[in-house]
């Protein structure tokens, strides 16, 4: 922009001493850049209404202008999460508008690509949908996860800054001990042969479980307008979306992203010890006495509408996350009495958590389990999951690279002659494409039983058929294929079948 910065500052410093000598005791700066320096605790609604007024103090429109391009300047190009939504509203107000003229029209298509390529990622917004191509297979949506944290990383394998990026958030997750994450880690570029060494090296050695999840995307051709949804003008780029599925923190880098978990942590950390100090008091609980304990806190807050919804939402994930069938129920009663019918929660959250719970419902306990199409581990012939006729049958749904998957399979592992005993029929099935580790996996198991592995473009099992959000997942079902159980661990198994 070519403009006199002095003259402009002088001019605002003016326009400031003019506003401010209304005040009892006016502030003393010694140019507009320091005005602007003073408001940058303040959210950015109230420095954008703070702007407005020291733009609109400037009398004629060239003033103006000259005031409001400084001011986009200034924020613009802030290292303070937040202020670009400042910058955006200025552009917007002042300069899209054409309320004012921009300085320099040749200049005038950076400001608009600024604003177009930053306002749908705004701290506070709802995140965008994208829909994906997994290295596993098939189309995976950034709305998958629902209940977690998601961290949105954009990167390029052949960028060096993006390398020790990845490698500083890898070191990151693999020690993360707080609330349910997902990672959507996002190629932009998709070259499969570069791709794969760079997952295993980096990506693949993520503990994942059912507090951590890691989806390899890719979209090279850009189909979602992913650039300019988010904001993606370089990479590596680096978002936080709360499971609320609104932004909270965007242009983070490894630092930033681990001092704001610590912070959602903190105030989760005290709900999940709240409830699991009431369920470990009511245990056995079954989904009428979580019903009745919701109700309870419901009313014990019904002075404080936000905190009600708080506590909701925080009850909701505490439960949907429990590797307890009960529990699971008990979220799905949530969703469907208190948040999907309610317009005070978003749009896009009463949508996901919807979808979330009718999820839930299928396959439920009591159904006859849904025989879905697979493949067969040993020669990737399509076959169905459920075969021949057995007293029981155990589905072990896992990832050959999830630590809590290593711990149950160990178990069953340890248990197997007994599981033989009883007629237990254990099939596994890997959700993964990990074919190298499951050809481990399998040796290291009994060789009696079936090993499967998922095809997204054939099966639709997860997220569809079965309610696999995350892995390991157990369903015990009878000689009829009816389901006996669900959500087990391998543990909660002695009580029926060990």
């Amino acid at each position: 922009m070519k403009r006199n910065s002095l003259h402009i500052a002088l001019l605002a410093l003016a326009i400031f001493f003019h506003i401010e000598s209304r005040a009892q005791e006016p502030a003393v700066f010694n140019s507009a850049t320091e005005y602007f320096d003073s408001l940058v605790a303040l959210p950015s609604d109230s420095i954008s209404a703070r702007v407005d007024n020291l733009i609109l103090q400037g009398g004629d429109k060239k003033m103006m202008a000259g005031i409001a391009g400084l001011a986009f300047d200034y924020f613009s190009a802030s290292p303070v999460m937040g202020h670009d939504a400042v910058a955006v509203h200025i552009a917007d107000r002042w300069f899209l508008s054409h309320e004012l003229e921009w300085s320099n029209q040749e200049t005038f298509p950076m400001l608009y690509t600024y604003a177009e390529f930053n306002r749908q990622s705004l701290i506070g917004k709802p995140a965008p949908e994208l829909n994906m191509e997994s290295y596993e297979g098939g189309t995976v949506s950034t709305r998958n996860g629902d209940g977690s944290y998601k961290i949105l990383y954009f990167y390029d394998e052949t960028c060096a800054t993006c390398r020790e990026q990845t490698r500083q958030l890898t070191e990151l997750l693999k020690e993360y001990k707080g609330e349910p994450l997902t990672l959507f880690a996002i190629n932009s570029m998709g070259d499969r042969s570069t791709w794969k060494p760079y997952i295993d090296e980096y990506f693949g050695t993520i503990p994942t479980g059912r507090n951590m999840a890691v989806y390899n995307l890719t979209d090279p051709e850009d189909s979602n307008n992913w650039r300019m949804k988010y904001g993606v003008l370089k990479t590596p780029t680096m978002l936080l979306v709360n499971p609320d599925n609104v932004i909270i923190g965007r242009q983070l880098d490894c630092e930033a992203l681990a001092s704001l978990m610590k912070i959602n942590n903190a105030g989760a950390s005290g709900y999940r010890q709240l409830f699991d100090g009431i369920l470990a008091a009511l245990a056995p609980a079954d989904s009428t006495d979580v019903s009745r304990v919701t109700e309870l806190l419901l009313d014990k807050a019904s002075a404080d509408p936000a905190l009600q919804r708080e506590m909701l939402f925080e009850l909701y994930k505490y439960l949907r996350n429990q590797q307890n069938f009960e529990y699971q129920k008990a979220a799905a009663f949530i969703a469907n009495e208190y948040i999907v019918p309610s317009p005070s929660w978003s749009e896009e959250l009463r949508s996901s958590i919807g979808s979330d719970a009718a999820l839930f419902r299928t396959n439920s306990v009591g159904d006859k389990a849904v025989n879905v199409t697979l493949r067969r581990a040993s020669d990737g012939k399509r076959v169905k999951m459920l075969r021949g006729c057995h007293k029981y049958t155990l589905l072990f749904f896992h990832l050959t690279t999830c630590s809590d998957c290593k711990r149950e399979v160990a178990i069953l592992r340890e248990n197997a002659d007994k599981l033989r005993r009883n007629k237990v029929h254990v099939v596994c099935v890997n959700v993964g494409f990990d074919d190298e580790f499951y050809k481990e996996f399998i040796e290291e198991n009994d060789s009696r039983w079936v090993y499967l592995k998922d095809d997204p473009l054939v099966s639709g099992l997860r997220h569809k058929q079965y309610d696999i959000r995350f892995v390991p997942e157990i369903y015990l079902l009878d000689r009829n294929r009816k389901i006996i159980a669900r959500g087990y661990d391998a543990a909660a198994l002695a009580g029926t079948v060990l």
